[in-house]
């Protein structure tokens, strides 16, 4: 093995402990992620049904029955 055969066996195994090592670090990222996601979709679950909530007390309350809150709140049953 010549002299720059070992300099490129040695930048490649550089290389490669580089991409593993940020392999590594988007798995653990991607781990935390995916263990997380239960409660993240608890609260998403939890923020529309305040969401929603607010928008019943919306319509119940005549002083707020306006054009622009009744479009906004038939907008908003069309998603539901």
């Amino acid at each position: 093995m010549s002299g720059f055969e070992v300099i490129d066996a040695v930048a490649a195994a550089g290389q490669f402990i580089e991409q593993t090592i940020a392999i590594a670090k988007l798995i653990h990222a991607v781990r935390g992620k995916v263990r997380d996601a239960p409660a993240e979709i608890q609260q998403w679950h939890d923020e529309l049904e305040t969401l929603g909530a607010i928008a019943s007390r919306i319509q119940a309350t005549a002083a707020l029955q306006t054009p622009q809150i009744e479009n906004i709140l038939l907008r908003c049953s069309a998603h539901s």
